[in-house]
């Protein structure tokens, strides 16, 4: 049975799952769900009672959360390259993915989800949101100043997840990356990844004309951050 994934790319965390399977060659079914309608039903709250995506099925294990989807499939396929063995090394992957949930991913709610999400009510780059996520991207700076990945010099589920919601700031022209050239060189090294296109292209191609639009309508002034 082919591993069933549940929701759409547009959705970074979801973005992140279809990197990895990409990356690795393994054959999956994209169910499309789209939030907040398909999120809502009955159905797919016996699959997440929280109303998420992402959300696998691997032949009737049912799974939400990216980071656990991402572990869960590396830890059973073997993927130790993106996700080490040695507790040590796991233990700094995890600290990041732990990190992320409050950090990096304010990324899209601050201004991604702004612009797609209208159900959710939040502003887009308050003033005070920016002077946060430039202090989660200067913290982002110095450690792949050091390295070439966001954990290490070498490429882990770490990177996959921070990478969809940094690199869309350029995608979607959502805010000025210039003052971080660490983070630009990084988000350009995993660009040229294998996978990456196929789980990205597509979506880029439907959506950076109609985010265009969106901004052009809201007035919206990306921040230098």
């Amino acid at each position: 049975m082919v591993l069933l994934v549940y929701g759409v790319p547009v959705s970074q965390p979801v973005r992140a799952v279809l990197f990895l399977l990409e990356l690795k060659h393994l054959p999956y079914k994209l169910v499309t769900t789209v939030p907040p309608k398909d999120t809502r039903t009955a159905e797919f709250l016996e699959l997440n009672p929280a109303g998420t995506i992402p959300v696998i099925d691997d032949e009737g294990f049912v799974l939400s959360e990216s980071h656990a989807i991402l572990g869960y499939l590396c830890s059973k396929h073997g993927w130790t390259d993106l996700y080490p063995v040695d507790l040590r090394e796991r233990a700094r992957v995890d600290c990041y993915l732990h990190w992320h949930h409050g950090n990096t991913r304010a990324l899209t709610k601050i201004l991604f989800g702004p612009l797609l999400r209208p159900d959710l009510n939040v502003a887009f780059a308050r003033p005070s949101a920016v002077k946060e996520l430039t202090r989660v991207m200067e913290f982002l700076e110095r450690a792949l100043s050091r390295h070439n990945f966001v954990v290490g010099d070498s490429l882990t589920i770490a990177d996959l997840s921070a990478h969809t919601e940094i690199a869309q700031c350029l995608d979607f022209g959502l805010a000025d990356l210039s003052n971080f050239p660490s983070i630009l060189r990084w988000i350009d090294r995993v660009r040229k990844l294998p996978g990456y296109k196929e789980s990205h292209d597509k979506m880029l191609q439907r959506l950076v004309g109609y985010v265009d639009k969106v901004k052009e309508k809201k007035k919206v002034i990306p921040p230098k951050l």
